[in-house]
């Protein structure tokens, strides 16, 4: 019975230590080499190849903060990500939506900024992932403005509804620009009064029919906004102000009355008295109209060093604008609402599009990421895979910092949604007088936070790279269970087997005396004289 209970545990044990060894080979740390996996396990055919079948969303209507899934059909390379634009039936607004839970049920979440009114979509961006591991992003739009873009009639509706408290907020109280006259490419300075809360205000101006927004740079330091290269001579009128805050939503004020906006008065006449100034060595153009003679303009000019994008309204920026500054020192900075991306040209090594969406909130209880994190911010990037080179990614500092983060250092994290772990991209960062900024190399979804996260994937310092990462995981809980788990059943093995070679040492023993008893005991000498006579009789009659 002892034998067969110990052969038991020994068998059970090596089991337990066969699976063991199959958890940590999947689990601690390990070398991969991306580039022969993914080609091993894909097929290069699809590289470069994506197809936007359909696209249809779950739902009608849609309230701010809802979830509406999102059902996409594609083909060729496999989906690593994909962003929405939705544009405002008056034109005045686009959404832009990144798709969550690609790799599960699509869904995006409607911001908490959005204004009422029936919105359609646009244009649909989409990330493929190829066989080396690589990304590339297809657009597809209504009218394609690039040879990037690619035809696609949508046949979505949605109506978005705001929350109605939104528009009983004032946030701004007054707003004056420093000048009545602009030039382009010029910073107009101006002083506003408004509520901390405030993250994005949009100055709207027209011209007859030709619409130019301006969105206020620095606001909470030295507010000013850009008067966009290549804007048309002319007498302007600000007809209206776009406010996003970070909790309340969002409000639109007009120097017009009406039921969907707040007035707010104000000189609302500018003038934009002269054209582009040729010698600049830096330029300003707004993405939306981004044509070919200004990137041909932009590439063969040595006098401009740094080009400055603003692509709120038009995020998506062509893979031509990279290669106009490739190899170089030129600077392009990209503008999206309250962030802004630096490449230099020097360390651009693709040549691809850039989806700037970017929008950040607070890391609240209802979050999916509050089991791994109490305190921080959330960074939701379009998903674009790898950038066309390494970003400086730089966030203004606003009242929302000094309300999440309690000391001067954050510690930013990615999130890589396929494998559900975190991986530390910069520790310690410090958060400066009036802004923070870290580099990045691809986009998706990032935290910063003053605590750490302990399931993470650790890249050690300097080492990624295209084509090897080595990853080492952080789980110290799970091995320290597993170590003394191994440690307890050598132990009781060890126990088992001397107490039961002691066991039958002493069994042995007791069976040896058992027998000599028995041999004395049936011991007589008289029996034994009375044989040894019957054997000589036997002796001497045989004679």
């Amino acid at each position: 019975m002892k034998r067969l209970l110990s052969r038991s545990i020994i068998v059970l044990s090596l089991l337990f230590l066969f699976l063991v060894g199959i958890y940590i080979g999947n689990k601690t740390s390990y070398s991969v080499t991306i580039g022969e996996e993914m080609k091993e396990n894909s097929n290069t055919s699809n590289d470069g190849v994506l197809f936007l079948s359909s696209i249809e969303l779950d739902k009608k209507e849609a309230k701010a903060l809802d979830n509406v899934y999102v059902n996409i059909k594609s083909s060729g390379a496999s989906l690593d990500g994909a962003t929405i634009n939705l544009v405002r039936s008056d034109g005045k607004y686009s959404i832009n939506l990144n798709v969550k839970g690609i790799y599960e049920k699509p869904f995006v979440e409607i911001p908490k900024y959005v204004n009422t009114g029936d919105y359609v979509i646009k244009s649909v961006s989409l990330v493929g992932n190829n066989s080396d591991g690589s990304t590339f992003i297809k657009n597809y739009i209504e009218n394609p403005k690039s040879s990037d873009d690619v035809l696609f009639n949508f046949n979505n509706k949605i109506k978005l509804v705001a929350d109605p408290q939104n528009l009983d907020i004032d946030l701004i109280k007054s707003i004056k620009l420093n000048t009545n006259n602009f030039k382009p490419g010029s910073k107009v300075y101006l002083d506003i009064d408004y509520d901390k809360d405030i993250r994005v205000v949009r100055l709207n101006f027209t011209l007859d029919s030709y619409r130019m927004y301006s969105y206020i740079n620095s606001i909470a330091r030295n507010p000013y906004i850009i008067i966009p290269q290549s804007a048309k001579v002319g007498e302007y009128v600000l007809d209206e102000i776009y406010v996003e805050t970070y909790n309340y939503g969002s409000v639109s004020y007009s120097t017009v009355k009406t039921a969907d906006n707040k007035y707010l008065a104000y000189d609302s006449r500018y003038y934009v008295l002269s054209g582009e100034d040729n010698e600049s060595e830096t330029v300003y153009y707004d993405n939306a109209n981004i044509s070919g003679d200004i990137i041909a303009k932009i590439s063969t000019s040595e006098k401009i060093k740094k080009i400055e994008i603003m692509s709120e309204d038009s995020p998506v920026i062509s893979q031509d604008l990279f290669s106009s500054i490739k190899g170089g020192n030129k600077q392009l900075i990209i503008h999206y609402k309250d962030i802004k991306y630096i490449f230099v040209g020097n360390d651009i090594d693709k040549e691809k599009t850039f989806n700037a969406t970017v929008d950040y909130k607070e890391i609240n209880s209802n979050s999916e990421f509050s089991k791994y994190v109490k305190d921080g911010l959330l960074l939701e990037f379009a998903a674009n895979g790898d950038l066309p080179g390494k970003a400086k990614v730089v966030l203004e500092k606003s009242s929302l910092f000094n309300k999440v983060f309690k000391q001067d250092h954050v510690n930013v994290y990615y999130y890589n949604e396929s494998n559900k772990e975190f991986e530390l991209i910069k520790e310690n960062l410090i958060i400066g007088q009036d802004e923070i900024s870290f580099d990045i190399d691809h986009t998706s979804t990032y935290i910063m936070t003053n605590s750490k996260i302990n399931n993470s994937i650790v890249y050690s310092s300097n080492e990624k790279n295209d084509d090897k990462k080595e990853k080492v995981i952080n789980k110290p809980n799970i091995l320290l269970i597993i170590i003394i788990a191994l440690a307890i059943i050598i132990v009781i093995l060890l126990i088992i087997l001397i107490t039961g070679k002691k066991s039958q040492v002493v069994n042995n023993n007791e069976e040896n005396e058992e027998s000599a008893k028995i041999v004395e005991e049936d011991f007589d000498e008289e029996d034994l004289r009375e044989n040894i006579s019957k054997a000589n009789e036997e002796s001497f009659d045989d004679e």
